[in-house]
């Protein structure tokens, strides 16, 4: 019984650090779209939800972008 609840541990383990490696886009990629929700959590870093022609996306960005932008800018 001690190791499988050691075998779920460190699946559970293995799945947090997974989700968590996300790539960090530039948002001068996104130039034009606009800033509707800021958030930043411990496990996912800051992250943006844009409109861009009419489409929702929600991209990571680094920590100097999200300090750059609030909710309603136009991303330059």
């Amino acid at each position: 019984m001690k190791r499988f609840k050691t075998l779920i541990s460190y699946t559970l383990l293995c799945v947090v650090l997974l989700s968590s490696c996300k790539e960090q886009v530039p948002v001068k990629n996104y130039k034009g779209a606009i800033v509707h929700k800021k958030r930043n959590t411990v496990a996912e870093g800051d992250s943006f939800k844009i409109e861009q022609d009419g489409k929702f996306l929600v991209i990571r960005v680094t920590k100097f972008d999200a300090e750059k932008y609030i909710v309603g800018d136009t991303i330059k």
